[in-house]
């Protein structure tokens, strides 16, 4: 199965920004697996005492595939790669980096991979989900991708008080198919 989803959100005129119920937001059970709900972008911000609500955008692009099997008469397995986040429409100074950006939106793109259970139960499914981070776009440029060291971001980290960077799993449970 795959699946490719975009959007773009442009506030009323006399809003700057949309109402947040019509915003888009990225990661969790149905979107980027990798990471929990709201908690991917917009774009390369980075804030580690961020608010959850500022993870919030006007822009989404999201590519996701999913390879199903069958593992017993109600059980489906899964493997699946998850790609996309979130962008600000106009240039943030509280947010940096938040903006979509023509030349940089591709370094920006996060992937997220991972393998699943699907409980086929006739009349819903019951899903679980363990995704991990490939690539986080909160990184500096040299680092983003899971088999590259984090020295920068390291240093970053620690100056604020924080520890190492860890990729760490995502459980994510979920009624029905992601797509």
């Amino acid at each position: 199965m795959y699946r490719f989803y975009s959007g773009i959100g442009i506030p009323y005129k006399n809003f700057s920004v949309l109402p947040f119920e019509k915003s888009f937001f990225s990661g969790g059970a149905n979107g980027m697996r990798g990471w929990r709900l709201r908690k991917l972008g917009p774009g390369s911000y980075f804030d580690p005492d961020a608010n959850i609500i500022d993870h919030i955008g006007n822009i989404q692009m999201e590519a996701n595939l999913e390879y199903r099997f069958d593992l017993l008469k109600i059980v489906e397995g899964a493997a699946f790669v998850d790609a996309g986040n979130i962008w600000l429409l106009e240039k943030d100074n509280n947010r940096p980096n938040a903006a979509f950006r023509t030349n940089e939106f591709m370094n920006e793109i996060a992937v997220s991979a991972g393998v699943g259970l699907r409980f086929d139960l006739n009349f819903f499914i019951i899903r679980t989900d363990i995704g991990i981070p490939i690539k986080d776009p909160i990184l500096p440029k040299g680092e983003r991708w899971m088999f590259q060291n984090k020295n920068a971001h390291n240093g970053i980290l620690n100056n604020l008080g924080y520890g190492n960077y860890k990729i760490l799993p995502v459980l994510n449970f979920g009624i029905g198919y992601p797509f």
